[in-house]
């Protein structure tokens, strides 16, 4: 039995470039380290560029990706994009502890592969005939294609329900329906005409 590659491929991204992750390193405060010399002058002065890249990347980067982000989350953010000294010069525990979160929410953009937006794309690409391995590519994103969950669905189905207004509260969701708000639409707009299936329609159909 022979195999043959198949033309087309799918490869899923990381979100951010993984140099980020570098500039956040203390390469020569290591090195100090293991010679047992200057410790704390190296580290003292790799530490303050190393905080300065990092205030400078999540200024940048997380800002769109607040929305899959842990409750609180945005007001960081706030407070960060208004501070006037980037690193701030007091660093307690608090600063620190945030100093922290800024670094994993970096790590797992420019590290991981998730889909989150415009973070861990999906790319196609093409296999031709020739030597070596190529890859070139291009910047943003070309096209967007965006699914519900079922959570969602059934968080709708569950305010539909107890809506005072709605004389038929049956809707349900079937546990393995991929298209689960598409199913919802279809139902109400089985309904007779009313103030509820107008107002739910609006949302199902936005």
């Amino acid at each position: 039995m022979s195999y043959r590659v198949a033309p087309i491929v799918l490869i899923r991204l990381a979100g951010a470039p993984f140099e980020i992750l570098e500039q956040l390193a203390t390469p020569q405060t290591s090195e100090a380290a293991r010679a047992q010399k200057e410790i704390v002058t190296v580290l003292e002065r790799e530490l303050e560029a190393a905080r300065k890249f990092l205030y400078e990347s999540a200024r940048k980067i997380l800002p769109d990706y607040l929305i899959f982000s842990a409750e609180g989350m945005r007001e960081r953010m706030a407070s960060l994009s208004e501070a006037k000294t980037i690193p701030p010069s007091a660093r307690n525990s608090r600063m620190r502890e945030r100093e922290r979160h800024l670094l994993l929410y970096l790590q797992r953009l420019a590290a991981k592969n998730d889909t989150f937006g415009a973070f861990g794309p999906s790319s196609w690409g093409e296999i031709v005939k020739g030597a070596g391995v190529s890859f070139a590519p291009e910047q943003r994103i070309s096209t967007r294609e965006v699914f519900l969950e079922r959570w969602v669905a059934h968080a709708l189905a569950a305010a539909i329900n107890a809506d005072p207004e709605n004389t038929n509260p049956k809707l349900s969701v079937p546990a393995l329906e991929p298209h689960a708000v598409e199913v919802l639409r279809a139902d109400v707009e089985e309904w007779l005409p009313s103030a509820a299936r107008d107002k739910w329609l609006s949302i199902l159909q936005s």
